[in-house]
């Protein structure tokens, strides 16, 4: 599960998202989400929240509901918990 999502984060989302730096790319570190209180947005750092900008974006985020199943999501957020 977190291998799976640690592929797609790699594959999708690494070109815009630091994993294991605060470093800002075109969007913000993902470095330590869910052990912060809220996202960079200000919304609250939990899986709902989360699975929602996944799906449908956010700012010059694009929605990735087109692309990802929802087992590609759970993935997804499994593997942003270890970091």
């Amino acid at each position: 599960m977190q291998a799976r999502g640690r592929r797609l984060f790699d594959q999708s989302c690494a070109q815009c998202h630091q994993a294991y730096s605060s470093a800002v790319q075109a969007g913000p570190s993902l470095q330590g989400v869910f052990k912060k209180q809220s996202l960079p947005s200000g919304i609250p750092a939990n899986d709902d929240r989360v699975r929602e900008n996944i799906l449908l974006g956010r700012a010059k985020m694009p929605g990735f509901r087109n692309l990802f199943s929802d087992d590609q999501v759970d993935d997804l957020i499994a593997y942003l918990h270890t970091l």
